[in-house]
């Protein structure tokens, strides 16, 4: 995983307005009024589930998901002066595959119905959902605009070398998609810590290339039936920050979530079995 994806350096030559580089910068969110950035992006998820058959064999059972496809996003103002966030899909495809067969294909009709929009400060936190299409998937838009889910900037000004923690709000379920076995919660909340790997100085823009790694704070949650999950992971990525976009324009996150199964029927506490969830996240700004 690199955080010099290319499409992101092509997507620099056409920058939206020329700015004064630096060797430091500060990571503050504020989108131009009125331009479209236009984003592509990939989330791909494995679930790996572990257990055992009526006779006491182990079982394992996997599969595979992933959504592909473009959104866009535009900054607007409200009537009250707040700055709105509107996000929609422009193509969107699902991909699904168990055992390692032959991938099967949905291509989304009239993406643009799936639509979010948001109220983000100039730390991107999500202060407000104005509205959305009826959609479960719109919810993966937000995310794609912070570029890391959970992502707040830190105040101030940044260089080579600095480091910040952060604690992250992983959107599990807006990801994930739907909860089959209502063992999965919609959030996983994670520490991470955040180093700035460089700064680089160009003639229009300045760029500050991001690293973190993180591990999800214990959780677990019950369901009706009495079942059980406890919850352990860890996450880590890479990010591309430009003064230029004034945003996130290139990011990659990847996961490891797992959380075992108990209750009724089991014995004492006894387990049902295991589930792995492994989802990377991968995205850039496209001319």
């Amino acid at each position: 995983m690199t955080p010099r994806l290319v499409v992101a350096t092509v997507a620099l030559l056409v920058l939206p307005g020329a700015v004064e580089a630096q060797d430091s910068l500060r990571l503050v969110f504020a989108p131009l009024r009125g331009v479209t950035v236009h984003r592509a992006f990939q989330s791909h998820t494995l679930m790996t589930m572990t257990g055992a058959d009526s006779s006491g064999r182990p079982v394992t059972v996997s599969r595979e998901v992933a959504d592909l496809g473009a959104m866009s996003q535009v900054s607007m103002p409200r009537s009250d002066g707040a700055q709105v966030v509107h996000l929609q899909y422009d193509s969107l495809r699902f991909r699904a595959r168990g055992q390692a067969g032959s991938w099967h294909e949905v291509v989304v009709p009239d993406p643009e119905r799936r639509w979010v929009q948001a109220r983000v400060d100039s730390h991107m936190r999500l202060l407000e959902i104005i509205g959305g299409g009826q959609h479960q998937s719109a919810g993966l838009l937000v995310h794609l605009l912070t570029g890391v889910p959970g992502l707040v900037l830190p105040v101030g000004w940044v260089h080579s070398g600095d480091r910040w923690n952060a604690q992250l709000e992983f959107p599990l379920g807006d990801i994930v998609g739907a909860e089959p076995t209502g063992l999965m919660p919609r959030t996983l909340r994670a520490r991470a810590a955040f180093s700035v790997d460089s700064v680089s100085a160009r003639p229009r823009d300045t760029l500050a290339y991001v690293s973190f790694v993180g591990s999800y704070l214990p959780q677990s949650l019950t369901a009706a039936d009495g079942r059980t999950a406890q919850f352990a992971g860890a996450l880590r990525g890479t990010l591309v920050w430009s003064t230029g976009w004034r945003s996130v324009v290139s990011a990659a996150t990847r996961s490891r979530v797992q959380f075992t199964v108990t209750g009724p029927g089991t014995g004492s506490g006894a387990s049902q079995g295991q589930v792995t969830l492994e989802t990377t996240i991968r995205q850039a700004v496209v001319p």
